[in-house]
């Protein structure tokens, strides 16, 4: 239905352009007139598209008058260069047309990959018959042939933004570092100059990936994401390849018990493991299971006898991703061995995650999964049941996340050694609005009823507890956080995660309330600030502490998986600037996480326990909770206690410090 759309609207002349010169496709003009020269390839003689099968299809698209554009993102060794080598051989003997072709940097262009096109057109008869008789139409950057010229390109505004051109490959497209002066990105640059050939235009984005704001992958999300298929030798089932390892699941496989990347090479000890009978797939069935793979899109799959089953994307841009499984130049031990090598060394890791799996890399340098903080459990109570403060505990904290009709709450104690259990989490709303007949309206007394005024009974039967410090985030809704807070002052704080790491401390006090002559009230708000590039880290790390060491961070058992998505929902990430390179750590929400509030909360309590000093809590301490009664603090607004001397709230001497 497409095609035939597109027929009733293309004039006769653009109808012409696509016509097949000869009936031939580009991959079969390929297999009849390319050499391979050894000195660029991993073989030489004559070019086999049955050798590396999946490139069919990429290939041909040059003539598919559905297909805009093509980003192929690749690992390395899988036939690519050559491919595209065919597609210029191909658009110079059938089907002559402007082309501009990039290259990463001026080098390339003049160095080995501006070879290798002077290769093809020197050494392959089919092309050299176009060749003119001037000796200077094939040097320097811009190439006459008989029918068409050929522009190399390299990332500056003045290489691609002078000539308008029917095809566009750009190869290599992540090692381009920089965008190119004030205009636009090189990509952009360079789709531009297509704009004259709109109707015939071809595009064709060609690169391993490096991270996730790279060129390659930014292209293939929006593209219609194509996997190769290929069929079990045993259950004739298709699927894409994927690496895997050692757990469940299909994937690549090798003994449990074997490290040595070494051996595993020289003795050929991984194999595929089918994702569908978990059949045992070696390297010689590959050949046949290539030569019977299908591209298929996202959101389809492969049925029997390769028939693709789903919805195909109707777009212009054709997305191909390949990994090095398919190489017929790669084993499966080979790439294991590479494997084990590089896992722990960051360097070598993203390499191989680049250039053999076709991976980008998220520079990821902090992040806990949701299935850690199950290891975190103890039996002190369950989900469901009453809080109840731990036997080990001696001091409490809770701070609150303020959304706009609601508050996450979370209550945590604290013990010797920076230990930490949680008490309780919360979702409570904010009343907007008055009921009706209400004569004194409080948006807070949820807040105040549950979290200022709580009271938690002990596991050992001791003193019941409630909160020494309460924190409130006052990001948002700044004023009526301050005024709540002003009510329970100096029980509840205000407090503000810094944008940037702070120097020195890792929380500040800072007086905000002034006079009429810009003094400052120093009975007035205070509000804490507080360095999450400090605590979002230490977080992580109390998550990851060892069982029964001092500063492990702990959960009641089976606590509920809204409290486990959001104290893990961030990592710590490495983004670059693609303009300088510069780079800066942020933290962010992983993918498919919406809500980090609960883990907002965790960080500004490490911050509270800070702030009461909780490091320097001791055995005794927790001797004069079990004995002495911490409920009989005061939640009287601060006028009333002010007159009492009520500031001196926080005691740093020693032992003493719970005392009032």
């Amino acid at each position: 239905m497409a095609g035939s759309a597109l027929a009733r609207v293309w004039t006769e002349p653009e109808r012409d352009a696509w016509k097949l010169p000869g009936e031939i496709t580009p991959s079969e003009w390929a297999d009849e007139n390319r050499r391979l020269n050894p000195k660029f390839s991993n073989e030489s003689g004559r070019w086999r598209t049955a050798r590396t099968p999946y490139l069919r299809e990429i290939m041909d698209t040059l003539i598919d008058p559905l297909v805009e554009q093509v980003t192929f993102m690749k690992a390395t060794q899988i036939g690519a260069t050559e491919a595209v080598q065919n597609l210029v051989g191909y658009t110079i003997d059938q089907m002559p047309s402007p082309l501009l072709y990039v290259m990463p940097t001026e080098e390339d262009a003049k160095g080995i990959a501006g070879e290798r096109l002077k290769s093809l057109v020197n050494e392959t008869p089919a092309v050299a018959a176009h060749k003119t008789d001037r000796s200077n139409d094939l040097r320097g950057s811009l190439w006459m042939l008989d029918e068409m010229v050929m522009r190399l390109a390299w990332p500056t505004a003045s290489k691609l933004a002078s000539m308008p051109v029917r095809i566009v490959i750009i190869d290599e497209v992540d090692k381009i570092e920089k965008f190119t002066g004030k205009e636009a990105n090189p990509l952009e640059l360079a789709r531009d100059r297509t704009d004259t050939f709109k109707s015939t235009r071809k595009l064709y984005v060609v690169s391993s990936p490096t991270n996730e704001d790279g060129h390659v992958h930014l292209e293939f999300e929006d593209s219609d994401k194509r996997r190769y298929w290929v069929p079990c030798p045993h259950c004739h089932g298709y699927q894409p390849l994927v690496f895997g390892g050692k757990g469940g699941g299909g994937g690549i496989k090798w003994p449990v018990d074997e490290r040595d990347p070494e051996r595993i090479k020289a003795l050929d000890l991984a194999y595929y493991e089918c994702d569908l009978c978990a059949g045992e797939i070696r390297d010689h069935y590959k050949p046949l299971m290539l030569e019977a793979g299908v591209w298929c899109p996202e959101g389809c799959e492969v049925g029997p006898g390769g028939k693709i089953k789903g919805d195909i994307p109707q777009t212009t841009h054709r997305g191909y991703h390949l990994s090095a499984l398919y190489s017929p130049w790669k084993d499966f031990s080979e790439l294991v061995a590479e494997w084990l090598k590089a896992k722990s060394r960051p360097d070598k890791l993203q390499n191989f995650l680049n250039s053999r799996l076709a991976q980008v890399w998220r520079e990821k340098l902090d992040s806990t999964k949701t299935s850690e903080v199950e290891h975190l459990e103890l039996p002190y109570r369950k989900a469901g049941e009453d809080p109840i403060v731990p036997a080990d505990a001696i001091v409490i904290t809770a701070a609150i996340d303020v959304q706009k009709d609601h508050v996450w709450v979370e209550i945590r104690a604290w013990g010797v050694g920076e230990t930490s259990w949680l008490v309780q989490w919360l979702r409570l709303p904010r009343y907007l609005h008055p009921f009706e007949g209400e004569t004194e309206h409080d948006q807070w007394r949820d807040v105040v009823r549950y979290v200022i005024r709580s009271e938690f009974e002990r596991e050992d039967g001791g003193p019941a507890m409630t909160p020494r410090l309460i924190g409130i985030d006052s990001g948002h809704f700044t004023d009526e956080v301050y005024a709540f807070s002003r009510r329970f002052s100096p029980l509840l704080i205000p407090l503000k995660g810094s944008n940037q790491p702070m120097r020195g401390a890792h929380y500040r006090a800072s007086h905000i309330e002034k006079d009429r002559r810009g003094r400052v009230r120093q009975r007035g708000i205070v509000l804490w600030w507080v360095d999450p590039f400090y605590y979002k880290p230490k977080l992580h790390r109390m998550m990851q502490t060892e069982p029964g060491m001092p500063g492990r961070w702990h959960v009641y058992q089976d606590v509920e998986q809204e409290f486990k998505d959001q104290v893990t929902a961030e990592e710590l990430v490495i983004e670059r600037n693609r303009r300088t390179g510069a780079a800066k750590t942020v933290w962010r929400l992983k993918e498919g996480r919406n809500a980090n509030h609960l883990g907002d909360c965790a960080v500004y309590n490490l911050a509270l326990a800070d702030i009461v000093g909780v490091g320097m809590l001791t055995e005794a301490h927790l001797e004069q909770v079990r004995r002495v009664p911490t409920s009989g603090r005061s939640t009287e607004p601060e006028e009333s206690r002010s007159r009492r001397g009520g500031s001196g709230w926080i005691n740093r001497g020693g032992g003493k410090w719970l005392d009032r």
